[in-house]
């Protein structure tokens, strides 16, 4: 009979740890911190620069983060990827094959932003017909299909960036005014499994810096806009996030500068990936 009490008892015991370990594991979602001891979390902090936002504790090195914010939404050029000099060829091509003046990678910097049409129509001489244009367009599209991976990198510290925020329970996201097709392609080529959901310029779908593509990453991950952030380098992704009523974290190694951004309404801006890792995850 003593025996019969002994294990009734351990089993009710191992019902109540196995509820309070399922419970433990399902607060993680409510935003206020998340306990991780996969061998994901391991490697975020061994990776070189990433400590000073991960605190481990006892010997399974568990991390623990008080998370900000439940996503990062991403801008894609000038943010996570340097793509200027590809861009720049791709566009000096198709801009040879009419017969026009190229540009520098320079002045191709504040041609980016607001999609690739806009791009052709100031990279274009002013007066361009409308149908030079689209010819031009159509060149650019063919020659950057092929090269739009040819130079472009991401930038220092942005692979072990997403990494930490992931391993943390941090979902990641990229809206990107870039052609779709190539924010597909290289999202899968430099950060294959690291983002969540990933969009960027499609036809019948308003470009940045309106919120309808934020607002569909917003729906599709499940995400409250209040627990979201929008990190971009440019003018456009300042008012892309106030369009979205979301936070936003700029950046200041990108195609613009931090002057340039503060004096179009950034109220927050970075220098380093780091320092973005240290805002999501501890308040």
């Amino acid at each position: 009979c003593l025996l019969e009490y002994s294990l009734s008892a351990l089993a009710a015991f191992c019902k109540l740890f196995e509820y309070w370990n399922i419970s433990f594991k399902l607060s993680r979602f409510s935003g206020s911190f998340s306990v991780y001891t996969n061998q994901c979390s391991q490697k975020a902090v061994e990776k070189e620069g990433i400590s000073p936002y991960n605190k481990i504790i006892n010997s399974k090195r568990r991390i623990i983060c008080n998370m900000q914010y439940q996503l990062a939404i991403f801008d894609m050029d000038g943010t996570i990827l340097n793509t200027l000099q590809d861009l720049t060829n791709s566009l000096n091509a198709a801009l040879a094959k009419s017969g026009y003046p190229q540009h520098t990678a320079e002045e191709v910097r504040f041609f980016v932003g607001n999609g690739i049409r806009k791009l052709i129509e100031r990279g274009v001489p002013a007066g361009t017909p409308v149908e030079q244009i689209d010819t031009v367009h159509h060149d650019f599209t063919a020659h950057y299909q092929v090269h739009c991976a040819d130079t472009t990198q991401p930038y220092d510290g942005i692979p072990e960036l997403l990494q930490t925020l992931r391993c943390a329970g941090c979902k990641t996201a990229v809206v990107s005014n870039k052609a779709d097709y190539a924010v597909q392609e290289l999202c899968k080529q430099y950060f294959d499994g690291m983002f969540d959901f990933a969009v960027g310029e499609r036809e019948q779908i308003l470009k940045k810096p309106a919120p309808d593509s934020v607002n569909e990453v917003l729906q599709k991950l499940q995400i409250d806009r209040r627990q979201a952030v929008y990190i971009g380098d440019s003018d456009v992704d300042i008012q892309t996030a106030k369009n979205a009523a979301m936070d936003g974290i700029f950046v200041e190694w990108g195609f613009r500068s931090k002057e340039f951004l503060l004096e179009h309404g950034a109220v927050l801006t970075v220098s380093t990936p780091n320092e973005i890792a240290h805002i999501i995850l501890e308040k």
